[in-house]
């Protein structure tokens, strides 16, 4: 995720990663530095970015956080109700 918006890795060059908006109708795309992402705290660039023709996808991230909680909680007990634990999430 970057600036509220995420992306999905389109293509990697010797010296650019291109990245491009994961929405399927979004055309945004991003440029960074090639870097290793094996690395603890890997320095990123951001060499060019593309406006996005939608909101960002910060609402999107926290449902599908609160769904994956959901699931988990449900896993855990699949005796207690869903509202009750729709209620505790």
């Amino acid at each position: 995720m970057y600036n509220g918006f995420n992306y999905q890795k389109n293509k990697k060059t010797s010296n650019a990663i291109y990245w491009r908006g994961w929405q399927h109708t979004c055309r945004a795309g991003l440029q960074t530095n090639c870097f290793n992402v094996d690395l603890e705290e890997p320095r990123i660039e951001v060499r060019s970015e593309a406006p996005h023709n939608h909101a960002d996808d910060e609402e999107v991230v926290q449902q599908e956080k609160c769904v994956s909680q959901l699931k988990k909680a449900i896993g855990e007990d699949a005796t207690k109700p869903v509202k009750r634990v729709y209620n505790t999430v």
